[in-house]
């Protein structure tokens, strides 16, 4: 099954979409920021990357540059919520 690597700041949101591909037994790996996720791309055979664009530490084109070259076959879906601010 692929391995899929979920990038988001929102604990609630990584957590969720990695029950839901677990439940279809799919490899997930979660990570809260771009420098964690490129951290699990060096030691991780990654199928597909699923991340939201506005993400902590790291801009997200240096983020997923670097992961691509650790998993260049990797398939990229990039998210943008929008976040109201009170």
């Amino acid at each position: 099954m692929p391995a899929i690597l979920i990038i988001d700041d929102n604990e609630g949101i990584r957590t969720l979409w990695s029950e839901v591909l677990e439940e279809e037994g799919h490899e997930g790996a979660q990570a809260e920021s771009g420098v964690v996720g490129v951290k699990i791309a060096r030691t991780r055979a990654l199928d597909l990357i699923s991340t939201d664009i506005m993400i902590p530490d790291k801009d997200i084109l240096e983020t997923l540059v670097e992961i691509q070259s650790h998993n260049p076959t990797a398939k990229i879906i990039a998210v943008f919520r929008w976040r109201q601010h009170a």
